[in-house]
């Protein structure tokens, strides 16, 4: 994958570093280097992408991840998405999306489908009864906690003004609240970096 990967991110604007990690802790493999993000290639054995995984957020908790791989459907990425991935691309769409991938991580955000993303919100609601919040939430407003969960369960701008009795021009203004406050641009990248983060529910 490495030629793929050097093909598809060009030097000078890519400055790509090969690096094999071992599952374990105890490996003799060299350690985790330091990097603005990491593209993994996925491992048959979704366990053993998702201890590669941990290795990297082990040495740096908030360093964005992308996997790449043949089939990442969600029953290989929804325990990956908990453990905060941030980005998947097979290979077949890997031309396309890596740079543009590589570039949304850098800059904070996701690359997740939103079929995928979907999926994965369907189950966390139907697993947890209600979304779970992130470590910000003290920081919030009691509205915007309320316009918060409702995005987390999925819900449309309609949807959750009638749930709340507010107008729907109330709700876009809580959401752009949420998105200024959490530094980020799109409602996808608000709703999984609060899945991400996990914390009590709101």
């Amino acid at each position: 994958m490495l030629q793929i990967v050097r093909g598809l991110l060009p030097e000078p604007v890519f400055a790509v570093a090969e690096q094999r990690v071992a599952t374990e802790a105890s490996s003799i493999a060299a350690e985790v280097p330091e990097a603005d993000m990491y593209v993994v290639e996925a491992h048959p054995r979704p366990g053993s992408t998702a201890a590669v995984v941990g290795r990297i957020l082990g040495r740096f908790p908030s360093a964005p991840i992308c996997v790449v791989g043949e089939a990442l459907g969600e029953g290989y990425a929804f325990p990956l998405m908990q453990l905060r991935v941030r980005g998947f691309v097979t290979y077949s769409d890997a031309p396309a999306q890596l740079a543009r991938a590589v570039e949304a991580l850098s800059d904070g955000g996701f690359w997740i489908s939103r079929s995928l993303l979907t999926r994965f919100l369907e189950a966390t609601v139907a697993t947890n009864g209600r979304a779970r919040g992130g470590g910000a939430a003290g920081e919030l407003t009691y509205r915007e906690q309320e316009v918060l969960n409702g995005l987390l369960q999925n819900l449309s701008n309609k949807e959750i003004a009638k749930d709340l009795r507010i107008t729907e021009r109330g709700v876009k203004f809580h959401v752009s609240n949420l998105l200024a406050k959490h530094k980020v641009r799109r409602r996808s990248d608000l709703i999984l970096l609060f899945l991400a983060h996990g914390g009590p529910l709101l």
